[in-house]
């Protein structure tokens, strides 16, 4: 069999089935930003009423459960990432040339230090928050951890949206290159 042929069939393959394991990650990814865009508020608003002396202990369970929550979804996140990072690490190896890969490792590599940062915010805001009734804890303490929380929440989302970008437009490049092998071999 033709060597450049037998080349440009595994080239056909592997950015079709590159673009699927990119949907599958994205997917994944996907659910977990929603999780995060939806508690997110809630946690700042929950927190915000708290502070402005309406704690009930219905708003108390809902902030709390929140946040447990909120740190679930930022340990699926970092898991979804590493899968993110080993994807791109393969496509940086490919024959072909794609520009997006690089640029997605950068993101991922933010994104981690951003996770690790609100896991810690997270904690420190659960920790604080449990103490608030008991008068053990100052509001202020609580005003600022909700500070670096909000502000740390906002600067993942505008990755976030840098990353669906970039995204995007590798699987708009994966499928120009998948068009390319097959019209190659005469399969299109």
């Amino acid at each position: 069999m033709n060597y450049e042929l037998r080349k440009s069939d595994s080239l056909a393959a592997a950015t079709g089935s590159f673009k699927q394991n990119l949907e599958e990650v994205n997917l994944r990814w996907n659910k977990h930003i929603v999780k995060l865009g939806d508690l997110g508020p809630q946690i700042i608003g929950g927190i915000n009423e708290s502070i402005s002396k309406k704690n009930s202990d219905e708003n108390k369970n809902i902030v709390k459960s929140s946040l447990a929550e909120f740190g679930k979804a930022l340990g699926d996140m970092e898991k979804t990432n590493a899968d993110m990072v080993d994807l791109m690490i393969e496509m940086e190896g490919l024959d072909f040339p794609l520009k997006s890969p690089k640029k997605i490792l950068e993101l991922c590599e933010e994104e981690e230090n951003y996770y690790k940062r609100l896991q810690s915010i997270v904690s420190n805001l659960s920790k604080t928050f449990s103490f608030l009734d008991s008068e053990k804890t100052d509001r202020g303490l609580l005003i600022n951890s909700l500070k670096s929380f909000e502000a740390t929440f906002l600067d993942l989302q505008s990755m976030i949206n840098r990353g669906l970008e970039l995204t995007s437009y590798l699987e708009k490049e994966l499928d120009k290159e998948h068009m390319k092998a097959k019209k190659y071999l005469g399969k299109v």
